[in-house]
């Protein structure tokens, strides 16, 4: 009987750690993965999802508008991670104070009429070349000749006007020498079979690389034979002003044979531009300018005006200024992912280094400041030892058993982590007679669990193998201890286990008097 829970002990004691510390190991992992795995699918959601951005453009109907509802279109179409969402305006005006009020991150602009104040140039969309044009009938040959004489304009936008007002100023021609007539792109051609004006100052007739049916409307309005009048001082209105540019109207842009114009005109240049809050980060700004000129291929029959995009430049004299984004695509200076977040790679590993290194240094003391508290007991529990070899008494040995678990520590289960065995029944305390045999018995019997209590403490059980402690020859060794009664200390059980199996107890060649007895009995 006493054999069997000595070994049953033993087992325990060696398997309950291990368990426990698989189980909480099992929870704690299982409670990681879940908010881990959902977290990681989050985070991927949102990684995949495509951005979108807010264009202000106007008004309805415009060649601004046509070109925005051709970049969402295409956008969508190629699958871009950069979508954009259209904001209608007014005009340049309202979709400039669009940007500057944080209600749109991109804008299709005219810088002659209105430019953010809070956004950069990220694409020219248009670009065109106004000029006046007549009939030889009118005799006008120069800017000066139209004192006295009625010039037709498109009005809407109302910056045309403005426009119109500037060249006549350059030529000391004011707005009460000349009778501006506002008109719609379809009262052109009327105004002019009807001689109700006598020249057109047009805009948008001539562009870069794409032309509209301005050109063939103006045709109709002024003959085969027109007479185009350049605008000679084109660079004098650039210094004055930086949202007017230099051009060039190339020699047969309104087609014809002879070809109309006859000879390239200088004449000034103006722009829309795709500007972009000086907010938004550059990595958005270059990947959208990327995906807008690879647009010029796949929307060419769609949209022919696309053809006009073009990169702004990026000189630091430039007389605008181009977002930091879209000048890193264009210079090819384009930063990649790890080569603008390297450095906080580098400082995060660094930081978790410490962080490791200071969590592993709180834990040791941690660990420490347990293992000091639950030896207390143990040396506690060695501390009285003597006494209990020297005790003959049963009752005695009772008190002392409650003395050493009034020391002990607990574990967190509320179970002993070290101490003497379970309170001795009554049929025990009865196997345990005469008095003399008592001590050596109990004493072995606590010994045994002290010791193996202890080394679990110190090493678990896989420790124990490598400390060179064979757990099974811990429960061949309880069942030589009541035939083996000066086992009774951790040094002689030390002593014991290193003794092969096939040796005899330390106490064969004694005479078997009281442990004998107290063996059988028990």
């Amino acid at each position: 009987m006493a054999r069997g829970c000595a070994r049953t002990d033993i087992r325990s004691a060696l398997h309950e750690g291990d368990r426990r510390r698989t189980c909480d190991m099992m929870t704690g992992e299982a409670m990681l993965a879940r908010p881990g795995g959902a977290i990681t699918a989050a985070v991927f959601y949102v990684a995949s999802q495509p951005r979108t951005l807010r264009l202000a453009v106007g008004p309805l109907g415009s060649e601004d508008a046509r070109m925005a509802a051709g970049f969402v279109q295409g956008l969508n179409r190629e699958k871009s991670h950069i979508r954009l969402r259209l904001v209608l305006t007014e005009g340049s005006e309202e979709s400039a104070r669009k940007v500057d009020a944080g209600d749109a991150e991109l804008a299709i602009v005219r810088p002659d009429i209105a430019l953010p104040a809070k956004a950069d140039t990220a694409l020219i969309t248009r670009r065109s070349f106004p000029f006046l044009i007549t009939n030889k009938e009118s005799a006008i040959a120069r800017i000066a000749d139209l004192r006295g004489k009625r010039v037709g304009v498109v009005r809407n936008p109302p910056g045309n006007i403005a426009l119109l007002k500037l060249v006549l100023a350059q030529y000391e021609v004011g707005p009460e020498d000349v009778q501006i007539v506002g008109l719609t792109p379809d009262d052109i051609v009327p105004a002019a079979k009807e001689r109700r004006i006598d020249a057109v100052f047009t805009v948008n007739a001539v562009g870069a690389r794409a032309g509209g049916d301005g050109a063939g409307r103006l045709r109709t309005a002024w003959g085969e034979d027109p007479v185009l009048i350049p605008i000679r001082e084109a660079d004098a209105l650039a210094a004055r002003f930086r949202t007017i540019e230099t051009g060039e109207i190339v020699r047969g842009a309104l087609g014809g044979d002879p070809p109309r114009p006859s000879e390239n005109l200088p004449t000034i240049a103006i722009t829309s531009r795709l500007v972009a809050s000086q907010d938004l980060d550059d990595d958005v700004v270059g990947n959208l300018v990327s995906a807008l000129l690879g647009l010029r291929v796949t929307l060419a029959a769609e949209l022919p005006q696309i053809q006009g995009l073009e990169t702004p430049a990026t000189d630091k004299d430039a007389p605008l200024p181009v977002h930091s984004g879209a000048a890193a695509f264009i210079d090819g200076e384009q930063k990649t992912f790890f080569e603008r977040y390297g450095d906080w790679f580098y400082l995060g590993v660094m930081a978790l280094s410490l962080l490791g290194t200071g969590a592993a240094g709180l834990l040791g003391r941690e660990s420490a400041a347990r293992r000091r508290q639950a030896m207390l007991g143990l040396d506690r529990l060695l501390a009285i030892l003597p006494q209990i070899r020297a005790t003959t008494d049963v009752e005695a040995l009772d008190r002392y058993r409650a003395q050493a678990r009034s020391g002990q520590p607990r574990c967190g289960r509320g179970q002993d982590q070290v101490g003497l065995r379970p309170d001795l029944s009554a049929s025990r305390r009865a196997a345990i007679h005469p008095a003399p045999a008592v001590g050596p018995f109990v004493v072995a019997q606590t010994s045994v669990n002290v010791y193996v209590q202890r080394s679990e403490f110190q090493f678990p059980r896989d420790g124990l193998r490598r400390q060179g402690f064979d757990p099974r020859r811990l429960v061949a060794m309880t069942k030589a201890l009541p035939a083996c009664p000066c086992a009774i200390s951790p040094s002689s059980l030390t002593s014991t286990m290193a003794r092969p199996r096939s040796s005899t107890s330390c106490c064969s060649s004694r005479a078997p008097t009281a442990t004998t007895s107290a063996s059988s009995n028990g």
